[in-house]
């Protein structure tokens, strides 16, 4: 479980996790969580899992870029934005989106759809660049 020195947080951007890993629960009041926030390749900690805030409202690029542990991911509704490469190279197994938010480039690339189980609403046709790098 984390704890609020677990964060780097700048005006409800979240800039870096320096916790210890394991399960992760990300603060309410924090709105966006920034570019290489959690990114792997700049985390020692692994990080299992993840609860976003119902405050969040975006996720900058490469945010859990190489995040490989992270198994389920559930995206709050009121998130609008998943910026690109956000979940590249993360293995998760589940994905629910609550809302419609509008999906960056490649932003969960290096990852076979068919192992997935994705939840998301009607309106959501489909998740796009699943394993695509070029789009």
């Amino acid at each position: 479980m984390s704890n609020a020195n677990d964060f780097i947080i700048e005006n409800g951007v979240l800039m870096k996790y320096v916790g210890p890993g394991g399960d992760v629960v990300i603060p309410e009041g924090v709105m966006e969580i920034g570019e290489d926030a959690f990114c792997r390749y700049n985390l020692e900690p692994i990080v299992t899992g993840i609860v976003f805030p119902t405050s969040l409202i975006s996720i900058g690029e490469d945010a859990f870029l190489g995040c490989s542990t992270l198994k389920s991911i559930t995206i709050p509704k009121n998130v609008k934005n998943i910026g690109a490469w956000a979940f590249c190279m993360v293995n998760f197994q589940e994905l629910v989106l609550m809302g419609k938010p509008k999906i960056g480039k490649a932003a969960f690339s290096h990852k076979d759809p068919w192992t997935t189980k994705i939840t998301a609403p009607d309106s959501v046709a489909v998740i796009p660049y699943m394993n695509d790098w070029s789009s």
